[in-house]
């Protein structure tokens, strides 16, 4: 087997070089963004589920403190009307358990990784 060399001016080697680190430069930048993402993504959804958790436990506590305050015959007299106006809604379905939630959250961020 013979062995071919081509030369390779200075100039050329330079810019070999260069557009060898800037190709470098840029995949470790994108790798970078693509790592801040995911970690503001996950931030992202623990803090939705926690405002989604203090907003169930507020509608808790609004209901428990409408038991403990008078009603007003206005206002029973006023929604009795209204009842009778609207038709009865289905019920709707329910919707996941923040358990189920959470659990398809860490699916996606592993499919992700």
């Amino acid at each position: 087997m013979d062995a071919e060399f081509v030369k390779i001016q200075y100039p050329e080697k330079i810019y070999g070089e260069k557009n060898l680190l800037e190709s470098q430069l840029g995949l470790l930048s994108a790798t970078n963004r693509i790592k801040n993402f995911k970690k503001l993504r996950s931030e992202t959804f623990a803090t939705k589920i926690l405002l989604k958790k203090k907003i169930q436990n507020l509608k808790e506590s609004l209901a428990h403190l409408e038991k403990f305050l008078p009603k007003s015959k206005i206002k029973l007299e006023e929604e009795e009307k209204q009842a009778i106006k609207k038709p009865v809604k289905e019920e709707e379905p329910k919707k996941p358990s923040i358990e189920s939630e959470i659990d398809e959250i860490r699916k996606k961020l592993a499919g992700l990784r």
